[in-house]
């Protein structure tokens, strides 16, 4: 038997495409569930990007599903 060759492909614009695509979605308000209320100014956002960017977030989120 021989071994199946291995290819490796990287996108190096997917991460600027994916971050723009997610800026997109959150300004049209798109799968947004979750807002942050700041001195009466609400930013709608997706709970998985506060949470992965944020320590702070990720423990109030995983409480907050805890506790549901």
């Amino acid at each position: 038997l021989q071994m199946a060759e291995t290819v490796k492909y990287v996108d190096e614009e997917h991460k600027s495409i994916f971050l723009k695509l997610l800026n997109e979605q959150r300004l049209e308000g798109e799968h947004c569930d979750i807002a942050v209320v700041v001195e009466d100014v609400k930013f709608r956002a997706h709970r998985c990007v506060l949470a992965a960017c944020s320590n702070y977030f990720k423990n109030i989120l995983t409480y907050e599903c805890v506790g549901e």
